[in-house]
């Protein structure tokens, strides 16, 4: 009988034990990653965009503007790919992206999840239209 109680004393306490962390280490990393990541793109020949592109993410009185991220070296300059915001925190944002020459771009209740190390980064691509001559 006595064996039957630790054992159920075990699967009691164990829950709480891994909640707590105390049965190793996690995987997570000191580097911050973004809520929202927009791969930024022209519609008609999917041309990366995003050099020239500026945008926000909000969320009721937050707001965020997303940053270049994921570029490469190109001729000396780097050609940006994606733009990132929000970094670390979860939400139901509204994600809105901008390129002289192209139709703004917007995207309503993006939900981002928090994770257990960090937040559940959402990828999304803005196919952009060019505005109409």
């Amino acid at each position: 009988m006595r064996h039957h109680s630790l054992a159920l004393l075990a699967l009691g306490v164990l829950p709480l034990a891994a909640g707590c962390n105390l049965l190793g280490p996690r995987d997570c990393t000191m580097d911050m990653h973004p809520a929202i990541e927009v791969e930024v793109r022209s519609a008609e020949a999917g041309a990366w965009l995003a050099n020239d592109a500026t945008g926000v993410v909000t969320e009721g009185a937050y707001s965020d503007s997303l940053r270049p991220s994921r570029g490469t070296s190109v001729n000396g300059g780097m050609l940006w790919m994606a733009l990132r915001g929000a970094d670390e925190r979860p939400g139901t944002y509204r994600v809105e992206v901008s390129v002289p020459g192209y139709v703004p771009w917007v995207r309503e209740n993006v939900r981002v999840r928090d994770g257990e190390c960090h937040v559940g980064s959402v990828g999304l691509e803005a196919r952009l239209q060019p505005v109409a001559p």
